[in-house]
């Protein structure tokens, strides 16, 4: 019988050196590949500011884990209040590589939200970099932003993550990523082109009513489409026509060029694009 147990021992204690050695290999194996260990990586929606409820939440993760496959590419979502950090640039470059988002292949979209600081800022990492310019990157701001500003968080974002939709979608048919000189209309300040429509209805109906009035007041004008009553007959004669070249004037406008995308390196080594400001 004590042979019995202590071969059991030796055998429980051959099992754990076995398992210890598969365990740090396969740690040291990962390390080595740069690989980030699995516990550490996360959604692609982070809510630590708490801006959304459940149900606002898991559609927007839906919505992003959706078009990220669709597109092997990485679209994400991080909001945050209160943590320190030298700048929201750095924070954002960082949060992006040591989470797990992104690899050389398929690279990413971040959006970092500061509802401390009022501050935004979008990263870039490999494909993202192609797929999302500067320019690109200005036209989306102007698009979800003001949602933002609003206080339409769920809105903002869905639109943010429609938008990078579209821009992944127009770089993988085309090659090409979107630029000011082919965005379509849709991109632009929804907001904008409504205001702009109502007020220059609402322009022209004061304009017509004015005129309207103070036509009706001319009781003694009646509209004619000649001069002839203003003319003595026969006091006009024109004998000679000429044309005479004076000069020339010619405009020449500078044809703006796309820059394309700004790089930077990050804390890790990788090379990211990417900008933001305040909303």
């Amino acid at each position: 019988m004590e042979k019995i147990l202590k071969i059991r021992k030796k055998f429980n204690v051959i099992c754990l050196v076995m398992l210890f050695t598969m365990f740090a290999g396969s740690f040291i194996q990962t390390a080595a590949a740069g690989e980030i260990p699995t516990e550490r990586l996360l959604p692609r929606l982070v809510d630590s500011a708490d801006v959304l409820s459940d149900s606002e939440e898991a559609s927007l993760l839906a919505k992003l884990d959706e078009v990220s496959e669709r597109h092997n590419l990485d679209v994400a979502i991080h909001t945050m209040s209160g943590e320190s950090y030298s700048s929201l640039m750095q924070y954002a470059d960082d949060f992006f590589d040591y989470n797990g988002f992104g690899t050389e292949t398929a690279g990413g979209i971040m959006l970092v939200m500061d509802y401390s600081e009022r501050d935004w800022w979008i990263t870039t990492y490999a494909l993202g970099i192609d797929v999302l310019t500067d320019k690109g990157r200005e036209y989306m701001a102007d698009v979800f932003v003001p949602y933002l500003s609003d206080g339409k968080n769920y809105e903002g974002f869905m639109k943010y993550a429609e938008l990078c939709d579209e821009y992944a979608r127009e770089y993988k048919e085309t090659g090409e990523a979107y630029s000011s000189s082919n965005l379509p209309e849709w991109k632009k300040s929804e907001n904008l082109v409504t205001r702009l429509i109502i007020a220059a209805v609402f322009a022209v109906v004061v304009a017509f009513i004015a005129v309207a009035v103070m036509t009706s007041q001319l009781k003694t004008v009646r509209a004619v489409f000649n001069a002839d009553k203003y003319v003595e007959a026969s006091s006009f004669y024109l004998d000679e026509v000429k044309d005479s070249y004076l000069y020339r004037t010619v405009s020449k406008t500078k044809r703006e060029k796309e820059s394309g995308s700004s790089t930077h390196g990050s804390s890790s080594g990788r090379s990211h694009g990417g900008g933001g400001g305040s909303f």
